[in-house]
């Protein structure tokens, strides 16, 4: 599969410069939570959120319930543009085994994609043309079998 997608022009992510630093594989988590926190923890170590954002993507399924598995076996965990995020950014972690969100159809989860924007445009925005590329099973295959964030970061 050769075809390269311009996640950053696409989304509005011009600020993601090293998409591969904000990728990581065969993450070991307990739960759901953990899986949300990891992926966080990337995009704060990152610069592009505080601390604060982790939680509100955390409270965000405790209110709302596992609207986030967006397909099967996909979560893209985010929250409310707010004062907490500082730059536009996403992350992705794959899940060295997978976990229950709580979702009646798409459990368990795998693969675990972070989002913070500044605004509800970019917010939504990003939402669709990233909704729009899992959806391509080559990509999510690949994702899948990556053992090198390089090798994903070329991809986006």
């Amino acid at each position: 599969y050769n075809k390269k997608i311009n996640l950053r022009g696409r989304l509005n992510m011009k600020d993601i410069t090293n998409l591969k630093e904000n990728i990581r594989l065969n993450v070991e988590v307990l739960d759901w939570k953990e899986a949300i926190t990891k992926a966080g923890e990337i995009l704060l170590n990152s610069g592009y959120i505080n601390e604060k954002y982790i939680n509100e993507m955390i409270e965000a399924v405790e209110n709302l319930g596992p609207y986030i598995v967006i397909s099967p076996h996909i979560a893209l965990a985010h929250a409310k543009p707010s004062n907490n995020v500082y730059e536009n950014g996403i992350s992705m972690i794959t899940l060295k085994n997978p976990v229950e969100f709580g979702h009646e159809y798409n459990d368990p989860v795998d693969i675990v994609f972070a989002l913070c924007s500044k605004s509800s445009e970019n917010h939504l925005n990003f939402l669709k043309e990233l909704t729009d590329i899992i959806s391509n099973e080559n990509i999510i295959s690949i994702i899948r079998n990556a053992d090198d964030p390089t090798e994903l970061s070329n991809i986006f």
